[in-house]
């Protein structure tokens, strides 16, 4: 029979009756909540291994909502993404990437525990509160995670194996950003038959596009630093963690591009331009030399300008002139993406995928141009 884990007496009795763990006497906390989800960190009485508290996720099984299922399912996409990561080459020992290791999955009762990483901070909260974080930090950051993201879709692209079992996106939960584009759009005044239109290409892409595995919600917020002074009292990055996998599936690679860049581009204007420009200059510059398969930098364009629309609001830095200003930013970014404007594109946000896709095309010329040798 399955668990009904919303309440921390619910939980310890689980961890102790149907684990090999036993959770300490100490209160069990809740990491977020609501109807659907939960996450919990319980401490233990007895470590496991280094580890003195472990994560447990529950995913609401109740069969009368259609969102429950669907989060149901994105627990399980989580659980099979983290098994066949951490047990790949993207994360062995000699990388500074991980993710958290799967303790222990229990499929019938929708429940997923994983290593405690503690409170480590997300790139984010990281970024947002260093007034000026050391140059060598930002781009050491922003080419790592570029590495392993740029590996994650080469490595996917071949795995059948993972392609069976991880679907796209239509499977899941169509992506957020379909059901908020427009009605965000218009609380800034802007309505543009393009913003439905924009919504409609996406809703197909969730439908059709299987092109190879995406992480599927690669913000700043997803990504944990794990930070500290070195012997010469120079900060050192010890580990970049990547959780949240719910939304890892088979879909277009310009997903986890958007995601990041689009960020950098919030932290750009609100908090530090020169960080967040650094950050995202050489997360687009390792990507585009490391990728094996181009991606279409005008779908780039698109997403970034859906995104700025989209989250503007939600990030919470700006005032109302400064949602509206993000927004219509992003709508100019829509009309270039469809317009596939090549002299703007290597002046735009997405400029060093631009330069990619002039390269690969001078190159395919000049081989088309060589005289044939009999």
């Amino acid at each position: 029979m399955p668990f009904e884990l919303t309440s921390q007496d619910r939980v310890r009795a689980y961890v102790n009756n149907h684990t090999d763990f036993d959770a300490a006497d100490d209160p069990i906390e809740p990491l977020k909540g609501g109807h659907l989800n939960y996450a919990w960190r319980v401490r233990l009485s007895n470590p496991y291994g280094c580890q003195k508290s472990i994560i447990l996720k529950y995913a609401h099984s109740s069969a009368a909502k259609v969102r429950s299922k669907l989060t149901v399912k994105r627990l399980q996409y989580e659980y099979l993404a983290l098994k066949a990561i951490s047990g790949s080459s993207l994360c062995d020992g000699n990388t500074l990437i991980g993710v958290p290791t799967v303790i222990h999955y229990d499929q019938n009762s929708n429940i997923l525990i994983t290593q405690d990483l503690g409170t480590l901070p997300t790139l984010h909260d990281y970024f947002c509160n260093q007034s000026c974080p050391p140059s060598n930090i930002v781009t050491l950051v922003a080419t790592k995670l570029a590495e392993f993201i740029a590996n994650l879709h080469s490595w996917g692209k071949c795995n059948d194996t993972l392609r069976l079992v991880l679907p796209p996106v239509q499977e899941i939960v169509e992506p957020p950003i379909i059901n908020v584009l427009t009605p965000t759009a218009a609380k800034s005044g802007i309505v543009d038959p393009l913003l439905e239109q924009t919504t409609e290409m996406f809703r197909t892409e969730s439908l059709t596009s299987d092109e190879t595995l995406i992480m599927g919600d690669f913000w700043l917020g997803n990504v944990l630093i794990d930070i500290e002074d070195g012997p010469t009292g120079i900060e050192v990055v010890k580990k970049l963690w990547v959780i949240d996998w719910e939304f890892c599936r088979y879909g277009n690679p310009a997903e986890d591009i958007v995601d990041f860049a689009g960020d950098c581009f919030f932290l750009s204007r609100f908090k530090n331009p020169t960080m967040g420009e650094c950050l995202r200059h050489h997360y687009l510059e390792t990507y585009a030399r490391l990728a094996t398969a181009r991606v279409d930098p005008f779908r780039v364009v698109v997403g970034m300008g859906a995104y700025w629309i989209s989250w503007a609001e939600t990030v919470g830095w700006g005032d109302e002139k400064e949602v509206r200003e993000y927004a219509e930013i992003g709508l100019e970014y829509l009309r270039r993406g469809k317009d596939r404007s090549e002299d703007w594109l290597t002046t735009s946000w997405a400029k060093e995928l631009g330069r990619q896709a002039r390269s690969m095309r001078s190159k395919a010329r000049g081989m088309h141009a060589r005289p044939r040798v009999t």
